[in-house]
């Protein structure tokens, strides 16, 4: 499940440069980890807690600058994953 999801994002942020795309799954890694080992949830939880992998990319791809045809519609736990990525791109210009 995670491996597909994973696959999945890497694929759809193809247009980044593999550096940023490093960052981005290495994050997500890091959120399947920590949420399966600190809050014993299983895979398919996390997976149902995330936007699915075509939101995500098109969301990081619109904040990396990259156009995109669908609108983003966020859900208020979504908000906090844009938060983040708000910040750290901040944080590397």
């Amino acid at each position: 499940m995670k491996k597909k999801f994973l696959s999945t994002l890497e694929t759809l942020l193809a247009p980044l440069e593999k550096e940023e795309r490093e960052e981005i799954l290495r994050f997500y890694e890091e959120r399947f980890e920590t949420s399966v080992l600190y809050e014993g949830k299983t895979e398919q939880e996390v997976i149902d807690e995330l936007e699915s992998p075509a939101d995500i990319a098109r969301n990081v791809l619109e904040a990396y600058g990259h156009r995109t045809n669908k609108v983003n519609k966020a859900q208020p736990n979504q908000v906090k994953d844009l938060r983040f990525w708000g910040c750290a791109v901040a944080d590397i210009i």
